[in-house]
């Protein structure tokens, strides 16, 4: 098996420095309202899901594109 030289970086490194975008990242919040009013980001999340018997289908939804 050939290895490929890496090294460890911050998680924030390939997305700041090369564009690059590698799935997700994770954060602890205390309550569920804080998941949005500790938001790290200045505009808001680009999509938020949840669960509910009152929601509807994702099969339904149409998404707003990305920012």
């Amino acid at each position: 098996m050939k290895k490929i030289p890496g090294v460890a970086v911050n998680p924030s490194e390939p997305t700041t420095k090369c564009g690059y975008y590698w799935g997700y990242s994770v954060r602890f919040a205390r309550t569920f309202s804080k998941v949005f009013s500790e938001c790290p980001y200045a505009d808001g999340y680009d999509l938020t899901v949840g669960t509910s018997e009152r929601g509807k289908n994702l099969d339904h939804v149409e998404f707003p594109s990305f920012r």
